[in-house]
């Protein structure tokens, strides 16, 4: 192999190079380094977000709901999706296994009904393999790690929790609860209304989570719906949030 002769300012950024990876600091890996969090709160819904998050690899869907399900650790729980405390960023694992994430949340909006976010994949040799597992479709539930726990009343054999806090978001083959599933987001740019700008349409299938824009007002999507027209009042399908 023909030795190449490095200019000046390349050997000192493979110095640099080096030397992270030697002490462990942070590499240029498509995080955001310097955040700016902004915030909103409308008809019983809120939504958080990083406002200068970019990435070319994100991921959006329903992080956790009300119904009780089995834990991976086999505790019978249901969270209470309005007593969820959280605070960005929050950090995106694979399977909630221990070590480095694979990315984090950058936007998370939350309702009665269920919680909704928006993540970013960093780029990593092992982000790059979480990444091929999304893309095959072999990946693609949510699952959520809890902590500060309040209990409330236990009911058919599932412990309800009333109040708790959002410790991690993890991608999964498959999660505990059968409603937290997400889906390559096709936007990059980090906007807790950038999903409404093709506006209502008959014809398309809506996600829970999902905000979009019709009669002048911005719309929660509560349940998988097609054809069923948002309205002022809330009705089984849409909130109404702006």
């Amino acid at each position: 192999m023909r030795e190449i002769e490095l200019s000046p300012a390349s050997q000192r950024a493979l110095a640099r190079h080096e030397e992270q990876l030697r002490t462990g600091e942070a590499v240029d890996d498509g995080r955001t380094t310097k955040r700016e969090f902004s915030g909103s709160y409308e008809n019983g819904v809120q939504t958080i977000w990083i406002k200068n998050a970019t990435g070319a690899r994100m991921i959006e869907g329903v992080a956790s709901t009300p119904r009780p399900s089995v834990s991976g650790i086999g505790n019978p729980l249901a969270l209470s999706s309005r007593g969820a405390m959280a605070q960005l960023p929050i950090p995106l694992m694979f399977a909630h296994a221990k070590g480095e994430a694979i990315g984090e949340v950058v936007l998370l909006r939350k309702s009665a009904e269920h919680i909704f976010v928006k993540a970013v994949i960093w780029q990593t040799e092992a982000c790059d393999h979480a990444w091929r597992l999304i893309e095959a479709g072999e990946a693609r539930a949510f699952s959520v790690l809890s902590g500060d726990q309040v209990f409330g009343a236990t009911v058919d054999g599932y412990t309800h929790v009333k109040s708790w806090r959002i410790r991690e978001v993890s991608v999964c083959r498959q999660g505990a609860n059968p409603d937290c599933t997400f889906s390559i987001v096709g936007s990059k740019r980090i906007d807790p209304f950038a999903s409404s700008a093709d506006g209502w349409n008959r014809a398309k299938r809506y996600e829970p989570g999902q905000v979009i824009n019709h009669g002048g007002s911005f719309y929660l999507a509560k349940i998988i719906s097609k054809g069923v027209e948002p309205n002022p009042q809330d009705n089984l399908a849409w909130r109404r949030i702006k």
